[in-house]
């Protein structure tokens, strides 16, 4: 039990330190909602992936692009959906 909670956190920390990363890389400010959005990664619960993206619109490079998506789909679809809306609200 508390090997699977060790992991879990692990899990989340590793989420935030790739987002993180990014932000590094790419020089993007500690904004307000990436801030919510970081929030929202650590609580989200089962097995899920973060993409991080930027485009490039003439000569302005958006850097604070990040998706994060469900890997399995057992999971039980409700609640990620859930969790998922629940960042909007």
């Amino acid at each position: 039990m508390i090997v699977a909670e060790i992991q879990k956190n692990s899990l989340k920390e590793q989420r935030i330190q790739f987002i993180r990363n990014h932000q590094q890389a790419f020089d993007v400010e500690p904004i307000y909602t990436l801030r919510l959005f970081e929030d929202f990664v650590m609580e989200v619960e089962g097995d899920c992936n973060i993409e991080a993206s930027c485009k490039i619109e003439l000569d302005k490079l958006i850097a604070s692009r990040f998706m994060l998506f469900f890997k399995d789909q057992s999971q039980e679809w409700q609640k990620c959906l859930t969790q998922s809306l629940a960042f909007f609200l």
